[in-house]
């Protein structure tokens, strides 16, 4: 019987196969009507080559021809079109099926949207609390894994990132516990790398969200979930973390700390344009046979994809595209900054990282980009700002220059074989040699800007104190910002950071005889630094004092030597080789207060200029001025503006926001023009003064030869210096005294600029542009340094203590200082008797006028007399005494 079927068999066979063949022919005719990509090559295996070893450039040769809207591509595999379309044409979930091979690799994406909606509604809006701890375990990844000292160690760099982001991205994958266990590391790093050559928190969402009616229940399902989660997190932020790393920020890693890391947000965002992870994205698989718009048919089962990178080097889109900018998204920022509205804040947004766009198209885009990008953004930040602020990094060799990518096929990733080496950060220069001289990679500290090492190192330093010293976001929304100011000593190549303020205003001149030394009359940064220097100082001669003979040690005090003493009274020195530096976020306060759209109290700047100053006039105010609708400056006015009533120019006279057409005058602090007068004088005519007088109060001048403590450089952010400006305030006026040298180790030491692209989180810049214009000035001024020196001020006495109360006084105050000047003459032998005796005056006006401090004051005389003209003396607190100085 069987064999009478044969025939039948044989022919139901025949028509079969025909059938098939007849249907494959029939598709590949279809798809033979799309151009090829790479057809002048040869042959499919030929193609297939070109694609895996260079996929990216066969991707632009198509994009420029891309009148012809679609193309075929060889890829490793099987034939596939690539087109343009929408990304709900075809199905998400069968394209990443079949990349993975998920008959194979026993991978599932059925639950793919389900993981999608647990980290927008759970995830994602839990990252606020989540950052923290992502950046504490971030700090105990690199201690397990990088046990980095101060010599170079050599680390394989793919395993170890692999490593941390596996354990930091299980802290809130799948708990405390298991994101330490090894077994479950090892299962989660193979999961994603095999296949692709909150604590609880996350466990509970996913829990919660599979006990919902008409959810799928189980276990089982769970772990897919994690496993899934597990890949997204370490696939993404594995591949960025170890191409590029750039950061300026430091600190606690709050969202918020996140958001201010723009130029590290721009650094990788351009790094994903130029290599990004993926040169083709919106993979498709169609389900049923489409006809384009062209009238080109499509059938069912064909994948297709849009080649993201090709845009990325398109010089319509970017300019200069095959140059690596790292900062033109800042540009841009900057540009859209001067938009308004909605207009604006979408402008700025839109050049995040996290952004997705049709010019960044590496999270994909519409409704199915990648919805964990908020995540793996900030935990690639937290990484990448970890390595920078504690390890310095190179190649082990040091002609490589920098690794290069490794590229295959449609990806690129990092060359796994590779290493680097690290070892503690060092901000100075080691004794392996000279800084080299050519184009240096700033990874090595050698070759970072002085000026940005000792920017960093302030903030740094700031950073470290508490939250309640720090600008804060009220309740209102209104974001406060503040001016910092730090005085950093250089000795032998190294960097110490001896005290930091924050802080801007001042004493009304009405209340200075209430203060009885326990007010400060004058709380600006600058002037605060410059106090807690002098606080340091003589803290330093206590230390000195008190050990045996001679023989205590100083970073930048001394005993002077017998033949200085017979020079100078002094007994005290600062080190010849030290060299002292001043850092300040904004331009020294100068000059007056414009109205502006907000009624906060504006700290104004000397050294800035939009349009040239009128004939004879000042360069200060030009950045207040450069903010106003009409940047013309203010004149003195005539008699007849005023009916008569005019205002003697004359300097001694002239208030701090008026008649700035006036060039090289004495000017008292800014303020709003309703506030009460003050006769404090502005931080840069203060600093003027320092040139020729030191940093040394009187009473520091007591016990301390001024002869080395003055300042070697102003280091001011880049946007707040003007040369012009700088030129004439620290130099040109001061034309008749540059020359000078007076007794007692003074001498006139000319300010030298350096400028920093290091920016504070809380200058009056960053906050306008991260908080659209709605800021006010903050209230606290911070105040540290070393001895234990660490305060928080409030109109000029301790926080939370009634104004002019001894128990309010600060440490930096007329009364304190005094106090700690007195301690440290009294630990001198006989040779000290002179200085405690001046010490011991009736009250502190008769301290200052002590003929031990005669040469100070004739050095202030002359400046006074010969360059700042007008200068008016600051009195009514000099009559306080303390008691029995003896």
């Amino acid at each position: 019987m069987l064999s009478e079927r044969w025939p039948l068999i044989i022919a139901g066979a025949a028509a079969f196969l025909g059938m098939t063949v007849l249907h494959y022919l029939c598709e590949w005719r279809v798809l033979t009507s799309i151009p090829h990509l790479g057809s002048e090559i040869g042959d499919v295996k030929k193609r297939r080559m070109a694609y895996i070893w260079g996929a990216p450039r066969l991707y632009g040769k198509g994009y420029k021809k891309r009148q012809l809207r679609h193309r075929r591509v060889s890829q490793v595999s099987q034939r596939a079109p690539e087109t343009p379309l929408p990304d709900n044409v075809g199905s998400l979930q069968a394209a990443l099926l079949e990349i993975v091979k998920a008959k194979h690799t026993n991978l599932s994406f059925e639950n793919g949207m389900e993981i999608a909606r647990i980290i927008k509604a759970d995830l994602n809006p839990a990252l606020v609390r989540l950052n923290p701890i992502i950046a504490e375990e971030v700090n105990e990844a690199f201690r397990r894994e990088l046990q980095i000292g101060d010599d170079w160690t050599e680390f394989n760099c793919h395993g170890k990132v692999l490593g941390n982001i596996s354990m930091i991205s299980g802290k809130v994958v799948v708990g405390p516990e298991l994101c330490h266990n090894e077994e479950c590391l090892d299962a989660f790093i193979k999961y994603t790398t095999e296949v692709m050559t909150a604590p609880e928190d996350m466990l509970q969402w996913l829990m919660e969200a599979h006990l919902k009616p008409g959810k799928v229940d189980g276990i089982v399902c769970i772990e897919k979930l994690q496993f899934g989660l597990s890949f997204a997190a370490i696939h993404t932020g594995s591949l960025f973390t170890t191409k590029h790393a750039l950061a300026e920020s430091g600190g606690n890693f709050t969202s918020q700390a996140l958001q201010k890391m723009k130029k590290l947000d721009n650094f990788l965002r351009e790094t994903a344009r130029v290599t990004p992870q993926g040169f083709t994205s919106f993979h498709r698989k169609l389900l049923k046979t489409i006809t384009l718009s062209s009238g080109q048919v499509l059938p069912a089962g064909s994948k297709i994809e849009i080649p993201t990178i090709s845009p990325n080097f398109d010089n319509d889109v970017f300019a200069n595209s095959e140059k690596f900018d790292a900062f033109q998204y800042s540009r841009a920022r900057e540009v859209a900054l001067h938009e308004k509205g909605a207009r604006a804040a979408g402008a700025t947004a839109a050049t995040q990282f996290i952004s997705v766009s049709p010019t960044n198209l590496v999270f994909g885009y519409g409704r199915h980009a990648c919805p964990g990008r908020f995540f793996a953004v900030n935990e690639i930040k937290i990484i990448v700002a970890n390595v920078l602020l504690k390890s310095d990094v190179k190649n082990a060799d040091p002609d490589a220059g920098r690794l290069p990518n490794v590229e295959f096929a449609s990806m690129y990733t990092s060359d796994g074989t590779k290493s680097l080496l690290f070892r503690n950060i060092q901000l100075c220069p080691s004794s392996e040699g000279p800084a080299p001289t050519t184009a240096p990679s700033h990874a090595d500290p050698r070759s970072v800007p002085k000026a940005d090492q000792i920017a960093s190192l302030v903030l740094q330093q700031f950073f470290s104190l508490p939250k309640k010293r720090k600008p804060a976001i009220r309740d209102t929304g209104v974001h406060e910002w503040t001016p910092l100011s730090s005085i950093v000593a250089e000795r032998a190549g190294e960097l110490r950071c001896l005290s930091i303020a924050t802080g801007m205003k001042c004493l009304p001149a009405a209340k200075l005889k209430e203060a009885s030394g326990n007010g400060l009359h004058d709380w600006h940064a600058e002037i605060l630094a410059i106090r807690a220097f002098n606080h340091y100082l003589l803290s330093e001669a206590v230390k000195l004092s008190q050990s045996t003979g001679e023989n205590g040690e100083s970073f930048i005090l001394q005993w002077a030597t017998p033949a200085d003493r017979e020079a100078v009274s002094q007994p005290f020195t600062i080190r010849n080789d030290v060299k002292l530096y001043m850092y300040s976020s904004e331009a020294p306060c100068k000059n007056l207060y414009l109205p502006q759209s907000s009624s906060a109290t504006s700290r104004t700047s000397l050294i800035l200029i939009v349009s040239p100053p009128v004939q004879g006039g000042d360069a200060s105010m030009e950045l207040t001025m450069s903010a106003q609708e009409d940047p013309t400056p203010w004149v003195v006015p005539t008699s007849s503006d005023q009916g008569g009533a005019v205002p003697s120019a004359s300097p001694s006279q002239l208030p701090g926001r008026q008649y700035f057409s006036n060039l090289g005058i004495v000017r008292r602090k800014p303020s709003r023009p309703d506030a009460p007068p003050t006769l404090s004088k502005s931080c840069s005519d203060k600093l003027a003064l320092a040139q020729a007088t030191s940093l040394l109060s009187s009473l520091a001048s007591l016990l301390i030869n001024p002869a080395n403590a003055y300042l070697s450089a102003l280091i001011l952010p880049q946007p707040a210096y003007v040369p012009g400006a700088f030129q004439r305030c620290f130099s040109d006026r001061m034309g008749k005294v540059r020359n000078a040298t007076w007794e007692g180790g003074y001498r006139f030491r000319p300010l030298n600029p350096l400028t920093t692209s290091v920016e504070f989180n809380f200058s009056k810049r960053e906050v306008t542009a991260r908080s659209g214009g709605k800021i006010a000035p903050c209230n606290v001024s911070a105040v540290w340094g070393t001895h234990s020196l660490e305060e928080g001020l409030v109109s000029g006495v301790i926080q939370g203590r009634k104004a002019f109360q001894e128990r309010a006084a600060s440490a930096l105050s007329r009364r304190r200082l005094w106090e700690l000047a007195v301690d440290a003459a009294g630990l001198l032998g006989e040779e000290g008797e002179n200085i405690r005796e001046a010490l011991r005056g009736e009250s502190y006006g008769s301290v200052k006028e002590n003929g031990l401090l005669k040469a100070r004051r004739r050095v202030k005389e002359a400046v006074w007399e010969e360059a700042l003209k007008g200068w008016a003396k600051n009195a009514g607190d000099e009559g306080f005494t303390l008691g029995n100085n003896t």
